[in-house]
């Protein structure tokens, strides 16, 4: 009787290690834990830019609300075309909102530019660490002019 509960009781342990090893690397993102680091994936502009899908990235990096870092920009097919921009913004209840406020670098095609963006994105799925939602200011600064998808690196 004493190996069976013995055996039982590491049955039980190996269970309970094996759900916190988990529970470890799922690793959900809340406000607690914030949203720093490298987010990746794409922004899609509705009408008149040079591409309608580029390479979008954001460093970002939480204080409190507040978020600082940078974005980054590049036309899909020819990737040495690019924009860096310095960006800021809030972090509330999985909304991110961010403006970017500067022009770090950038090479792009004769006759174009790179515009400052604002944007507002949720964080639609914890588990998976999803950034989805709408940007403005090339063209307007009320109406979305397009969409960002990223996903956080891990």
């Amino acid at each position: 009787m004493l190996k069976f509960i013995q055996k039982r009781i590491l049955l039980l342990c190996l269970l309970i290690f094996s759900l916190c090893s988990f529970m470890v690397w799922i690793k959900p993102v809340d406000e607690s834990s914030g949203i720093n680091g490298k987010w990746v994936g794409f922004l899609w502009q509705n009408q008149n830019g040079l591409a309608d899908k580029y390479i979008f990235e954001m460093v970002l990096e939480q204080k409190g609300d507040s978020v600082t870092g940078s974005s980054l920009i590049r036309l899909i097919d020819m990737t040495e075309n690019y924009g860096e921009l310095e960006l800021k913004g809030t972090f509330k209840k999985n909304i991110l909102k961010f403006t970017e406020i500067k022009i770090k670098q950038q090479e792009i095609l004769m006759n174009a530019h790179w515009c400052k963006k604002k944007g507002t994105l949720e964080l639609i799925n914890k588990s998976q660490q999803e950034l989805k939602g709408s940007w403005n200011g090339c063209r307007s600064d009320t109406q979305p002019e397009g969409e960002i998808s990223l996903k956080r690196l891990p």
